[in-house]
């Protein structure tokens, strides 16, 4: 069973990667795995320097690769070594989902609730939104129509819920002593 669960975390991961930085993005996640230097994910990936440092700038933004860096003492270059931290970028990847369902939440109150969707589901528009495409799908042009937004907002709800239980267990599990700290306070 334990087996199954780094299954997931490695589909997860390559998933989140791909929505950062594409397939070219896996392809050097998968070369840097336990640590690699640029040279070396060039020579697996036959991606241009240019394009890896790139893209690991962009997965390090995101939290998924670190690196260390060494100064060679002859040439005064620095060499950078890349590894990825799966643990760290599934932590990001549950906060940046957190946040983009707070910000559906946050718009859906300040649209009172009010939304109308595509008779084909293609997609979901707020009031303001559907009245600036003259009602009409921006997908496949079918007419809108008016929906209760109550029943979406609480299915929201319940997302962000069970994501902050999430967030929040994984945190306690990476960080006891900070959790260790924070009961003591409040005892």
């Amino acid at each position: 069973m334990p087996r199954q669960k780094k299954i997931n975390s490695e589909a997860e991961l390559e998933e989140f990667v791909r929505e950062v930085a594409g397939d070219p993005g896996a392809r050097v996640a998968k070369a840097v795995g336990d640590g690699a230097t640029d040279e070396k994910i060039e020579k697996d990936t036959s991606l241009k320097l240019s394009e890896i440092r790139n893209i690991l700038n962009i997965l390090h933004n995101c939290g998924i690769v670190e690196y260390n860096r060494e100064k060679n003492m002859t040439s005064g270059w620095f060499t950078y070594t890349w590894r990825v931290n799966a643990s760290r970028a599934l932590q990001n990847r549950l906060l940046m989902t957190k946040k983009e369902y707070e910000g559906m939440r946050t718009k859906m109150m300040g649209d009172k609730v009010v939304i109308y969707k595509c008779a084909k589901n293609c997609s979901t528009l707020t009031f303001e939104e559907a009245m600036d495409a003259d009602f009409a799908c921006p997908t496949c042009n079918a007419k809108l129509k008016f929906s209760d937004g109550t029943k979406g907002m609480r299915e929201l709800e319940a997302k962000i819920s069970a994501l902050e239980k999430i967030v929040d267990s994984k945190m306690r599990l990476e960080n006891p002593l900070a959790e260790a700290a924070r009961t003591t306070k409040t005892s």
